[in-house]
């Protein structure tokens, strides 16, 4: 069963508060003080964001046609791992987001999709992205943030998306694709 995180949606980022990080601190292979599993996706986001919308929409919609079963949830993760799947390294429901983000100029940082689908214990109570980003990359994600309502706010000089309900993170991928022509508007 799919948990709505209780948070209230807000979008009240202040481009003068980001420090976005520098392209050396991106490429870096090792991780980043923020997250030690992040690895750079920067190169592949343009590329990649229809391959990764389609096969998390396909995901999503088995899903939401099981009523979110965690057996099911699991199995379609592994099967996404085992195929290698541009979805494979991200919680359920936020991968498109990540790359979206990318394809947009950002640097995501760190994911979680709280564990609303299995109900462990993941590092957030609500799914989020962390994400760099300079001022001027900004309006492209604000406006698709808003389309898919979700929230968007200050984190530490970072930014930071976050949703009530997980589908919406697909939903803001696909603003951001079908604004940048990565696929058509649907």
């Amino acid at each position: 069963m799919l948990r709505i995180a209780e948070v209230e949606i807000r979008r009240d980022i202040d481009p003068a508060r980001l420090n976005p990080i520098s392209d050396e601190q991106a490429a870096a292979e090792d991780g980043l003080d923020l997250n030690h599993d992040y690895f750079d996706v920067r190169d592949h986001a343009a590329g990649d964001l229809a391959d990764i919308l389609e096969a998390e929409s396909e995901i999503l919609t088995a899903l939401e046609a099981e009523n979110w079963d965690e057996g099911l949830a699991d199995e379609l993760v592994d099967q996404a791992y085992e195929d290698c799947s541009a979805i494979g390294p991200f919680d359920l429901g936020v991968g498109a987001a990540v790359i979206a983000l990318a394809a947009a100029g950002a640097i995501p940082i760190s994911s979680c999709n709280a564990g609303v689908i299995d109900g462990r214990h993941h590092a957030a109570e609500i799914p989020n992205i962390l994400f760099s980003v300079s001022a001027e990359g900004l309006p492209i994600i604000l406006r698709a943030a808003t389309a898919a309502d979700i929230g968007l706010i200050n984190n530490d000089g970072y930014a930071e998306l976050f949703a009530d309900r997980l589908p919406k993170f697909h939903d803001f991928a696909r603003h951001i694709a079908t604004m940048l022509g990565a696929v058509g508007s649907s």
